[in-house]
């Protein structure tokens, strides 16, 4: 939300506050009143559409990483055991499907890398009577291919955090508008208390103030004062 948008959610939350605190000299006025309720729900989806903005996606960044390093190391793992099998038999074939260091590993993109772990995996895993007897346990399989599924996900969850963001980004506009337009079914129907309730009618007005970076303007005068 930019700023001048920012400003003016400060500026309706100050005329709900004061509107509500004065509730009593409105609340019998149903088009007055609708327009009151109207703002304030405004209000609220304004301030959630700034949580939304704001969320933060550096927490599910820092789990990508982690499960990434989970993930690798389980799969490295296999391979190692697998490449030794490999030189002592002179698979040369295996030799080349294992032979995958943390580090070359750790330089794939994110969609590639998972092939590439759920490809040793499998192939090791077509081995596994004879990886058994070089420290390759047969849950050891299934663990590993769980740990790639989790780091899948946890890839999945900032994009679509991201994309969250933008589709809030995108509704703020509407979201103003509204409230715009709440507020000027206000002003205009706030004259109706200039000979009941002066005082109302003049703080109204006063609300209706939008501070901006310590200079003050009005915000459109009622178009009945």
């Amino acid at each position: 939300m930019v700023q001048a948008d920012q400003n003016r959610l400060q500026m309706w939350k100050q005329v709900s506050r004061y509107l509500l605190t004065n509730k009593t000299v409105w609340a019998d006025n149903l088009p007055f009143s609708n327009a009151v309720t109207a703002l304030s729900s405004h209000i609220t989806a304004a301030e959630a559409a700034i949580a939304g903005q704001t969320a933060s996606s550096t927490g599910l960044s820092a789990d990508k990483v982690g499960l990434e390093a989970t993930a690798i190391a389980q799969v490295v793992a296999i391979a190692k055991s697998a490449k030794v099998y490999a030189l002592d038999n002179n698979d040369n074939g295996l030799l080349a499907s294992v032979n995958f260091s943390k580090s070359s590993l750790m330089r794939l993109p994110e969609a590639e890398l998972a092939q590439r772990l759920r490809q040793i995996v499998s192939i090791a895993q077509a081995r596994s009577s004879d990886l058994e007897a070089y420290g390759v346990k047969g849950d050891d399989y299934p663990a590993a291919n769980e740990a790639i599924a989790a780091f899948e996900t946890a890839s999945l969850a900032p994009r679509e955090a991201i994309a969250g963001k933008s589709a809030v980004s995108a509704g703020i506009p509407s979201i103003m508008k509204a409230g715009r337009m709440a507020l000027e079914k206000l002003d205009n129907l706030v004259h109706i208390f200039n000979a009941t309730a002066p005082q109302f009618a003049a703080g109204y007005k006063a609300a209706r103030v939008i501070v901006d970076a310590g200079r003050r303007h009005y915000a459109a005068e009622p178009a009945n004062p």
